[in-house]
């Protein structure tokens, strides 16, 4: 062992130890304790090669950061919570199945489709989706599967022109009322 100045020892080429218990490796480089290395910027490496950037900040390869609460930092403002699952920086919140969530119970199923926690589904711009094929328009127009539409409790819409009540009787147009196919009206 050598001794470089007070408080400097150098152990063996280009290993040196500092009086409080700090090795410098070489220039720049310090370790800490067992497999805990500091680089001059600031930045540690533990011996697994994770890296700490700061109080409670960690890197694990290159653009992964960990924050201490368990909150991993992809890379630009993306960051992960738990197993699959990603915050965008904007607030945008990622599941690993490619689901994404937007706020509090409101996720982005793919490019436009969205769902709310109750379980309605935002297709677009005021197109909803209550349950399998049944889907709500902004004006309160909601529209089965089969190409059946509702206008409101009890009125469909069939096709152009063509509404049913809930009683079974269809209105083909102005004032003009089919009871049953039987009637013929």
């Amino acid at each position: 062992m050598f001794i470089l100045s007070e408080g400097v020892f150098i152990l063996s080429e280009g290993v040196f130890i500092l009086s409080e218990g700090v090795f410098i490796l070489s220039e720049g480089v310090f370790i800490l304790s067992e497999g805990v290395f500091i680089l001059s910027e600031g930045v540690f490496i533990l011996s697994e090669g994770v890296f700490i950037l700061s109080e409670g900040v960690f890197i694990l390869s290159e653009g992964v950061f960990i924050l201490s609460e368990g909150v991993f930092i992809l890379s630009e403002g993306v960051f992960i919570l738990s197993e699959g699952v990603f915050i965008l920086s904007e607030g945008v919140f990622i599941l690993s199945e490619g689901v994404f969530i937007l706020s509090e119970g409101v996720f982005i199923l793919s490019e436009g489709v969205f769902i709310l926690s109750e379980g309605v589904f935002i297709l677009s711009e005021g197109v909803f989706i209550l349950s399998e094929g049944v889907f709500i328009l902004s004006e309160g127009v909601f529209i089965l599967s089969e190409g059946v539409f509702i206008l409101s409790e009890g009125v469909f819409i069939l096709s152009e022109g063509v509404f049913i009540l809930s009683e079974g009787v269809f209105i083909l147009s102005e004032g003009v009322f089919i009871l049953s196919e039987v009637c013929g009206y």
